[in-house]
């Protein structure tokens, strides 16, 4: 079934809104659950000072601490099987990849935490760094509880090359089972961005007549999607069509429908993520929803290259 693990925020007092949530699908999967956690403290280190012996008590005391507030969690979650990591790194970046590397998941959950823009620009949180170099699907989630049956819409996008496409079918198949896991209803999204029609006319005959304006080019990405829906197995009256910029146009869908956003992710260069980001990206820094992030097959992991 393949190991899911939760990345735990540090703070030994947060609500851990992503165990909840891990414990749920672990439970519905039949799969072991791992716990990780980096109980690492700045404050207290430098609080403690530079006495060798009193940090190694301090570190101690902390990971104690950290080994007994998992296992009243656990038991107050009716956790099935589970194992818990508790690491202690000042650097976190190489243990994480590590242990993921290690582990081999079939999907890692986490909280996801809201940054100022400029900070997630110059210094990669967790769940970016994640998203962008784990093996397997990474499913960021916020504070709010699932509803009883929640809302999971793929999003994906039928113009995508032959490369792509078995990225529409992974995340297809991935909502579809994460839907089952959770007891959520399913649907499928397209987001169209139209060009503005001045520049359709400066294009003159390089566009089709067919796709000369903005009601045509609707009626055909409606086609489209209806053809994408019939492909997958989808029920075509859960398909909708979206218009806009594609994070804007998802966020604001899912404000309305709450629940589980299903969407894929490609490799990117640095230079080319700094100046356009990612639509997942993008998702987390404009929506409250959670976003289960999907790597197309064959997607090659630096942590895994390293």
């Amino acid at each position: 079934m393949g190991t899911i693990v939760v990345l735990l925020d540090s703070d030994i007092n947060a609500p851990q809104p992503a165990l909840a949530k891990a414990v749920q699908i672990a439970r519905a999967k039949g799969s072991l659950l791992s716990v990780y956690v980096n109980a690492y403290s700045g404050p207290l280190v430098r609080a403690v000072g530079s006495d060798k012996a009193h940090l190694e008590r301090a570190r101690s005391q902390v990971m104690a601490g950290w080994e007994k507030q998992l296992r009243r969690m656990l038991d107050k979650l009716d956790a099935g099987d589970t194992e818990t990591h508790i690491f202690w790194e000042h650097a976190e970046a190489p243990a994480l990849a590590e242990f993921i590397t290690r582990t081999s998941p079939s999907l890692i959950i986490l909280h996801r935490v809201q940054e100022p823009l400029l900070k997630r620009l110059l210094i990669t949180p967790r769940d970016w760094r994640v998203i962008r170099k784990a093996p397997c699907p990474v499913l960021c989630v916020g504070e709010q509880p699932w509803s009883k049956t929640p809302f999971v819409l793929a999003a994906v996008d039928p113009d995508h090359d032959d490369a792509e496409d078995d990225l529409n079918s992974n995340i297809v198949a991935t909502a579809k089972t994460l839907s089952q896991w959770v007891g959520g209803n399913g649907g499928l999204a397209h987001v169209v961005e139209y060009p503005d029609e001045t520049l359709i006319m400066l294009a003159g005959e390089a566009v089709p007549v067919s796709l000369s304006n903005i009601d045509a080019l609707r009626t055909f990405y409606w086609q489209r999607l209806l053809e994408c829906a019939n492909h997958y197995g989808v029920d075509p009256d859960s398909a909708v069509m979206l218009e806009g910029a594609p994070h804007r146009a998802l966020a604001e869908h899912m404000a309305e429908h709450p629940g589980i956003l299903v969407l894929g992710t490609v490799h990117r260069g640095a230079l080319r993520r700094l100046l356009l980001g990612s639509t997942a990206e993008q998702i987390l820094l404009h929506s409250d929803s959670d976003v289960l992030v999907v790597k197309p097959s064959g997607f090659s992991s630096p942590w895994q290259q390293n």
